[in-house]
């Protein structure tokens, strides 16, 4: 807000005021330099996922189930034989993402992260290549800013009662020609910079 004049909320996220006479902006995709606005920086590096604003502010996103979740905890597995041969399970609790549209772990052949026809936020299966018929890869993920997939309107998080989320609210994109229940609420989805290792040894 500056003045009497208040920034809308579009898709989940707050847009703020940028220059004299300003205009509104989206600071999950764009930065306001003394009245100038540049675009962010794509992410180079690993990041993890954050839910900003509305009921869910603040939650962390977790891979489950070869879906996205905003739950506390990701779904990982480690075989036995890592630390029988010397090495180390990641123990973060966090899904990391990487490289793209892939997921930062150890697994050989690692894992890619996509969105499903019916919108949902997945990712594929260790030990294999194969991914949904239609499956829409290509998210831009900005530097402490936006998570995003081209094309769509946004993001929903739709609440649910599987024993996956305990109870908790699944991820999907808003593709066009999809309609969703009003279970499912807007939100904005922003990246969180990791500067550790693996996140898991693969997601399950």
């Amino acid at each position: 807000m500056r003045g009497n004049q208040l920034c809308p909320i579009i898709d989940g996220t707050a847009t703020q005021p940028c220059g004299t006479p300003y205009g509104c902006y989206n600071p999950g995709q764009l930065s306001c330099d003394n009245g100038t606005l540049t675009s962010k920086p794509v992410e180079s590096t690993p990041y993890t996922l954050v839910v900003r604003g509305g009921q869910f502010d603040g939650r962390v996103i977790n891979a489950c189930s070869q879906a996205f979740y905003i739950r506390d905890l990701p779904c990982t597995y480690c075989p036995d034989v890592v630390p029988q041969q010397g090495g180390v399970c990641p123990d973060t609790n966090q899904t990391v993402l990487s490289d793209g549209d892939g997921l930062y772990v150890e697994v050989p052949g690692g894992q890619l992260f996509y969105v499903n026809t019916n919108g949902a936020l997945g990712y594929t299966q260790a030990h294999s290549g194969s991914f949904p018929q239609g499956a829409v890869f290509g998210v831009t993920a900005y530097e402490d800013g936006e998570f995003i997939l081209p094309g769509s309107d946004g993001w929903v998080a739709c609440v649910g009662t599987s024993a996956f989320m305990n109870p908790g609210s699944q991820i999907y994109a808003k593709l066009p020609g999809l309609t969703f229940s009003n279970l499912c609420y807007d939100v904005a989805i922003w990246t969180v910079d990791w500067n550790d290792g693996p996140g898991a040894w693969q997601y399950t």
